[in-house]
């Protein structure tokens, strides 16, 4: 028997449930809450211009890291 059948068979059999946790010492996960938040600023610049059959275009955009 391999996996999570051959943990749970060696936890309810008295096994020590610390050693097959990722970080031994703290249990289950008992409260879980989706959030988040999101603030972004940026600074947009764009220009156009036509010489005769020739249009130009310049864009630029300026965002902080944060």
């Amino acid at each position: 028997m391999t996996g999570q059948a051959a943990v749970n068979l060696d936890v309810a059999c008295g096994g020590n449930p610390d050693v097959h946790r990722v970080y031994q010492g703290y249990s289950d996960i008992n409260h879980l809450e989706f959030k988040s938040s999101s603030i972004y600023h940026a600074f947009q610049l764009a220009g156009r211009r036509s010489v005769g059959a020739l249009q130009l275009s310049l864009a630029y955009t300026y965002g902080p890291l944060h």
